[in-house]
Formats: C-alpha cells, structure tokens, sequence
C-alpha cells in the first residue's frame, strides 16, 4: 500500500472540517404553511366546503434541520424509500480507508457512491410537524445539505493518483 500524500492528507482533512460543519449548519429549511388542528376543544363541524374540521386554523412558521437533526433522524426516510441518509455509513466508511491509507480506489468509489446517494435528499419532501396529523413541506435544501455533498467530493478528490494510468516498472530503469 502506498503512503497518502500531503495533498491527499489535506483534502482528507479538509473533508473532516465539511463534515463536521455540515452537522451544525442547517440542512433543510421548510415552509411555513397552514393546517387543520386536531379536535381538541370540542366535537368537530363541517366547514363550508362539507369537510369535518374543529373551525380552526394553525399556521406553522419557518422551521429548519441542522445536519445533526437530519443525522439523527433521516435513518427512518428508509421507510419512503429514501435512502440517502445511507451515504453517511459510505462517506464513514471512505474515510476510514483513506485515513488507513487503504486502496485508494475503494476510497475513491465509496465516496462517489456516497455522494450519488446523497443525491436522493432531492426527494425529500417533508416530515411529521408537532403532531401526527400534518406533514412540515420543504423549501429547499439548506447550505448544510450542499457541504455534506462536499465531503464525500473532497474525499474522492483526494484518491485522484489511483486514477492516473501507472507507469511500467521498466519504463523507470530505462
């Protein structure tokens, strides 16, 4: 195995520093909306479109995730078959490689599987608000998401030589 070089070790380090700033920034911002409230104040009445309601409103206001609020919880988007919360155990996974100084290929390759994963955060379309009977909508995806997609870039960016074509041993002592 060959030892890392200092550009490798740098674009390691730096992949350390996204990650661990992706995890305080916010990763998702989502819309303030209104909802039904639940009936808790009495039996419910039909509105003027027919549908039974408690003849009230609520409006959620702009909320966000931190990177470690999506850290904490995106592992359950499996169940809506999203899976990129997933890429964190292959972004996990391509660090220890590269720190080990492990085949750089497999560094290279579980960094951009994890960051085609992370592509999937596009599908992201809400989670369940302060009760169970509204969704919170996503805006948009927040800066955090965006460096979160760079570690697993610098990762990969930093195995860039196991690309290179290699050189023969006997083209050297010639």
């Amino acid at each position: 195995m060959k030892r890392q070089s200092r550009i490798a070790w740098l674009f390691i380090a730096l992949a350390a520093v996204a990650y661990c700033a992706c995890l305080a920034l916010p990763a998702v911002v989502y819309k303030e909306h209104e909802y039904k409230a639940p009936c808790l104040d009495g039996p419910p009445v039909r509105d003027a479109q027919g549908a039974w309601s408690c003849g009230h409103t609520r409006t959620e206001p702009v909320t966000t995730d931190s990177g470690l609020d999506m850290l904490a919880s995106g592992w359950l988007g499996m169940l809506e078959l999203n899976f990129a919360w997933w890429a964190n155990i292959l972004g996990f996974g391509a660090f220890v490689v590269a720190v080990a100084a492990g085949p750089q290929r497999v560094t290279s390759v579980l960094a951009l599987t994890g960051f085609a994963f992370g592509l999937q955060s596009f599908q992201y379309d809400g989670r369940p608000g302060a009760g169970t009977w509204h969704t919170l909508p996503v805006d948009h995806l927040a800066i955090g998401f965006y460096v979160w997609e760079g570690f697993f870039l610098l990762l990969a960016a930093s195995q860039w030589r196991a690309w290179l074509p290699q050189q023969p041993a006997d083209a050297e002592s010639a």
